[in-house]
């Protein structure tokens, strides 16, 4: 079972664990230089990660989100067309 984990807020980071097991974690100030403390505003930084590790949305099982306020609203779409089997709705954050 593949889980991402990220937190949005303050210091902003992104992690993979498959099987128990630490794939990757990337701290978002740390992945172009960014300034100290950056937060993830987009989720569009996730689906980036992951496919820096050869992985799209549609192979993790389950994404787990910390930090969100509320008062922004982001998403992506989780899946390759509406007609492949294994369509996923949309992952929203609010």
């Amino acid at each position: 079972m593949r889980i991402c984990g990220t937190k949005l807020t303050h210091d902003g980071a992104i992690a993979l664990v498959q099987d128990g097991r630490l794939v990757f974690c990337d701290d978002q100030e740390k992945r172009h230089n960014d300034p100290r403390y950056q937060s993830i505003d987009n989720l569009d930084a996730i689906v980036a990660a992951l496919a820096e590790q050869r992985l799209d949305p549609c192979d993790v099982d389950q994404f787990v989100i910390d930090g969100g306020d509320g008062e922004d609203e982001s998403q992506f779409q989780i899946g390759r067309e509406p007609s492949d089997r294994q369509f996923c709705r949309p992952l929203s954050v609010k």
